[in-house]
């Protein structure tokens, strides 16, 4: 049986590649996963020299030690068959990858498979000696034994190959899989996993700076998408021009979603959240109720959230979900235009139908959290302007994941739009294109994140929006959304990136789950007398619920939030740690000293997110939430309640975390927890 080697870039989760490795073994082979780069590489690409492109000659990010890294590994695990999981963004990995393993182990076939290599096969398989196209757990299998045996690849359905006189065969797309209950789970079996990233080798293990993290888990119930946007592959030509390609929905029963569920809790310590993987969770409501129900049923106390679509967002799914411990969704508002929307991005959606959606979300409690797309050359000033009137009107709080970048891929619907429309594009790789760099998108990205963190009204966004001065001197706004978001946002010490609102409310729940214990609330007591000063847990009181008004409120950074321009300067300084420079900007903008409104708004917005209310005092929100880490800690480590809380885990299942997983900053990412939107702002910018 010949043993197989999966590798994804900077991706950490490969859903697919984790199919088909259980599929193989499943089948008697052999297989391990590679991740090689992971994410926070990638959007720092200058954090190593980074080897050229070698397509456009730009640096990729990987080091010629991080080439030797996964040779070495592929020789220690004696592979006969490399496969790499290709992506548009990342081609240029792959065909750097390629290209040196070409050079070094000239006799391992290589496969080339993934999104990618479905779209353009005719570009892949002038890197790969074989392509795998389409849905590829049956196809790899096949593949793998027809090449174990030494038999022609003819005939194998779903891939491509150069047959011995140099001629490409095209064999046709294998069907896809009408009945996902068939596949087996995917493999989360860490024995035969690596990690070449930031320059070094991580044996059988995740870290932290991916997007599955040892207490998050990815699950797919479903394939498909009832929704055909032009920049999505759902809306793709080579999509809707290929009888191969069923794009019918297809999902899985809620016994096989379950039951897989329920296997990752039980093989996964920690386990916390499971994010679902769907195009669009929320349809077929029958499914959604009965899935529901058998959740809260068997697993319950774990956090799952969602992706889902304003049109598809709807009471009676809401109100199975929440009864199943919902906590997050994440929804797609793209633009808040309508004509953009329709005409440019084939979205049937509008912005009444996003604030609806949204608006429903936030009726239940629910964190709800957004992307938007910018650097589009299709989108006008008053398109920009109906982006933001919606992110002003969006019910808070809310999260804005990010401001993607919107690329055109070949064959995307919306490249061949931009072609018909003579709207000149920049290629970035084999088969990925950018808008030309406008100072603009800068302009707009920042106000959208001042809309969306700030506490604005539209009179208080408008001299922002409305200043030629600001327009060319966009910096000033970046380098206050970016403050904005250090004041929201906070990476735990678990290297979880979370609102710092909902992080206290958690640390606030597990301190008041213990003390509503009897046997942690004795413990505390003795503590408290022994101590002396009767301080042994600092936290007395909790966050008040209040509704800052904007203008008028006292300050605690020593003033009154009022219409003067220098005080509410000086404020925003101190609070927002900005440069002189982006101040002498606010100073200088005319709309601003005309209007004073946003500047008194601005320097709500950050004292509203630097401060909270405890008891009777104003605290740093930072302070607060040290003091609240340092007294779970404090009980966490101590042994009897360290006792009591797996006694009551055992009992009850997770009833409170042991401890939370620290990482080491300083050798997983030096700088993120001080620029944390890091992991969501693509700003490859001039």
């Amino acid at each position: 049986m010949g043993k197989i080697a999966l590798i994804a870039t900077y991706d950490n989760a490969f859903l697919g590649l984790r199919y088909m490795s259980s599929c193989l073994k499943q089948a008697g082979h052999e297989c391990v996963l590679i991740t090689f780069k992971n994410q926070y590489d990638f959007i720092n690409p200058g954090a190593t020299p980074g080897l050229p492109d070698p397509v456009l000659g730009g640096p990729t990010g990987v080091t010629p030690h991080e080439l030797d890294l996964l040779v070495d590994l592929l020789r220690e695990l004696k592979v006969d068959y490399v496969g790499l999981s290709v992506i548009s963004h990342y081609i240029q990995v792959s065909q750097l990858v390629t290209q040196h393993l070409r050079k070094v182990a000239p006799d391992i076939p290589l496969i080339w498979g993934g999104i990618d290599v479905t779209m353009h096969p005719e570009q892949a398989i002038g890197y790969a000696d074989i392509c795998v196209l389409g849905e590829a757990e049956r196809t790899i299998v096949e593949l793998v034994e027809t090449l174990d045996a030494g038999r022609s690849l003819e005939g194998v359905r779903g891939v491509w190959f150069r047959n011995e006189q140099g001629e490409v065969v095209r064999n046709p797309l294998a069907p896809t899989i009408d009945n996902l209950d068939e596949l087996p789970f995917p493999d989360w079996d860490f024995s035969n996993y690596y990690s070449i990233t930031s320059n070094r080798l991580i044996r059988n293990r995740l870290t932290p700076d991916g997007f599955i993290t040892p207490w998050r888990r990815i699950v797919l119930t479903s394939r498909g998408c009832p929704f055909t946007c032009s920049y999505c592959f759902h809306g793709s030509e080579s999509v809707k021009n290929n009888e191969g390609f069923d794009e019918r929905v297809r999902r899985r029963s809620v016994e096989n979603v379950i039951a897989e569920m329920k296997w990752l809790r039980d093989t996964t310590p920690g386990l916390q959240h499971f994010a679902f993987n769907d195009e669009v969770f929320t349809l077929m409501p029958q499914w959604i109720a009965e899935w529901s129900e058998r959740y809260a049923q068997e697993l319950s106390g774990l956090e799952f959230s969602y992706y889902t679509y304003p049109k598809t967002t709807k009471k009676p799914f809401l109100d199975s979900l929440i009864k199943a411990g919902l906590q997050d969704v994440v929804i797609g508002i793209q633009s808040g235009s309508d004509r953009l929307n329709r005409e440019d991005y084939a979205r049937p959606t509008t912005k009444k139908d996003a604030l609806a959606a949204c608006t429903l979300i936030n009726s239940y409690g629910l964190e709800y959290h957004i992307d938007m797309l910018g650097d589009s050359p299709f989108e006008t000033e008053q398109d920009y302007r109906e982006s933001v009137d919606l992110l002003l009107r969006l019910p808070r709080p809310y999260n804005v994941i990010g401001v993607y970048k919107l690329h055109f891929y070949r064959n995307y619907g919306h490249t061949i739009h931009a072609e018909k429309k003579g709207i000149e594009l920049v290629q970035v790789n084999e088969n990925t294109w950018l808008a030309p760099y406008k100072p603009e998108y800068t302009f707009w990205e920042a106000v959208y994140y001042l809309a969306a963190i700030g506490y604005f009204t539209a009179e208080g966004m408008a001299p922002f929006m409305d200043c030629p001065y600001l327009r060319e001197h966009a910096e000033a706004l970046t380098e206050l959304s970016e403050a904005l978001k250090r004041h929201q946002y906070i990476f735990t010490e678990s290297c979880e990136k979370k609102r710092k609102d909902r992080y206290l409310s958690e640390l606030e729940r597990d301190l008041s789950k213990m003390r509503g214990s009897r046997p942690v609330a004795a413990w505390i007591a003795l503590k408290d007398r022994l101590s002396g000063d009767g301080g042994w847990i600092r936290t007395r009181q909790y966050r008040k619920s209040t509704q800052r008004v904007f203008g008028g409120a006292s300050s605690a950074a020593g003033g009154v939030h009022t219409s003067d321009i220098e005080a509410n300067l000086k404020l925003i300084q101190e609070l927002a740690g900005v440069s002189d420079a982006c101040i002498q900007h606010l100073r200088n903008s005319p709309e601003l000293r005309a209007h004073p409104v946003g500047l008194m708004q601005l320097a709500d917005s950050f004292h509203k997110h630097a401060y909270v209310e405890v008891g009777d005092r104003l605290m740093l929100k930072n302070d607060y939430m040290r003091m609240l880490e340092e007294d779970l800690g404090r009980l966490r480590g101590s042994r009897p309640v360290k006792w009591w809380i797996k006694y009551k885990n055992r009992r009850e299942g997770n009833w409170l975390q042991l401890q939370p997983e620290k990482v080491d900053w300083a050798s997983n990412m030096p700088d993120l927890r001080l620029s944390p939107t890091r992991l969501y702002a693509h700003t490859n910018r001039p």
